[in-house]
C-alpha cells in the first residue's frame, strides 16, 4: 500500500452571507431603526427596503446639547444568523453618495458578550462593534477584520480608543481595542471569542460620534474567509 499525504483545503466557502434583503429565508431579519434616546437627542434616521432587493439607511447625527457631543443613528437586525467560526472579517457589499462620513460603524451581538467598560447609557446590546470606511460612492465590498472588533467600546464615541469624559456619576471609563499594532491602547481581553461567532443573534449598523449626514445602501452582510486553511489528510 502506498500513503500519500492529500492536502485538503477547508470546507468553508470564501465568503458567508448572514442578512439580505432579497426575501431568502436563511438570510432574512428582522429591521429597525432607532436615534439617540439620551436628553437632547436629536439624530434622525431611516430604514427601508427597496424595490432593489437592497436596505437603505439614511439619515442625520447631530450634536446631543446635553453631551456636547455628536449622537447616534443605528439600524439593528434580529435572527439566529449563521455560523460564522472559521472566518476572518466581517463584510459587506454597500454603496453611500456620502463615503466621506467618518461615524459609521458595524457591531454584531451574542449571549454571553463581556458588558463593556462605564456602559450605563444602554443603547446597543453587549456587542462587538469596529468602525468602517468606504472608499468612493460606488458599490464595493466592505471587509472589516474581526481583530478590529471589541466589546469595550465608548457610548459617546461608539470608538475603542477614547476615553470618556467625567459627568455626573461617571468615572471617565478608558477603553480598550484588540489590535496592538495599531498602538492604540489594547488588551486581549477585548477581543472576538470564536464561542460566540455560532450564536451571533444581532447585526447593527450605526452612524455615531460623528456629526453629519450620512446614507448607506446595503445589497448584504456576511462573512469572508481570507486565510486558506489546509489539513494533510492520509490516504
Amino acid at each position: 500500500m502506498v500513503r500519500m499525504f492529500l492536502l485538503m483545503t477547508s470546507a468553508l466557502a470564501s465568503e458567508l452571507k448572514l442578512a439580505t434583503f432579497d426575501g431568502a429565508k436563511e438570510t432574512t431579519a428582522s429591521w429597525a431603526d432607532k436615534n439617540d434616546p439620551v436628553m437632547g437627542g436629536g439624530s434622525k434616521s431611516t430604514f427601508t427596503q427597496t424595490a432593489t432587493k437592497t436596505g437603505f439607511f439614511k439619515g442625520a447625527v447631530v450634536n446631543v446639547s446635553f453631551l456636547h457631543a455628536p449622537g447616534f443613528a443605528k439600524i439593528s437586525g434580529l435572527a439566529s444568523f449563521a455560523d460564522m467560526t472559521g472566518y476572518d472579517s466581517v463584510a459587506m457589499m454597500v454603496k453611500s453618495s456620502t463615503p466621506d462620513y467618518r461615524g459609521f460603524r458595524f457591531a454584531f451581538s451574542a449571549p454571553g458578550i463581556p458588558q463593556k467598560s462605564g456602559g450605563t447609557f444602554g443603547h446597543g446590546a453587549n456587542s462587538y462593534k469596529a468602525s468602517f470606511k468606504l472608499s468612493g460612492n460606488g458599490w464595493q465590498l466592505v471587509e472589516i477584520p474581526l481583530t478590529e472588533f471589541s466589546y469595550d467600546w465608548s457610548e459617546y464615541t461608539g470608538r475603542c480608543d477614547t476615553k470618556d469624559p467625567r459627568f455626573l456619576f461617571r468615572k471617565g471609563a478608558q477603553h480598550f481595542c484588540c489590535d496592538k499594532s495599531s498602538g492604540q491602547p489594547s488588551k486581549p481581553d477585548v477581543c472576538v471569542d470564536d464561542k460566540f461567532l455560532s450564536k451571533i443573534n444581532q447585526l447593527l449598523v450605526w452612524a455615531e460620534g460623528v456629526e453629519g449626514d450620512f446614507d448607506l445602501e446595503i445589497e448584504w452582510i456576511g462573512a469572508t474567509k481570507n486565510k486558506v486553511n489546509a489539513a494533510p489528510v492520509l490516504v
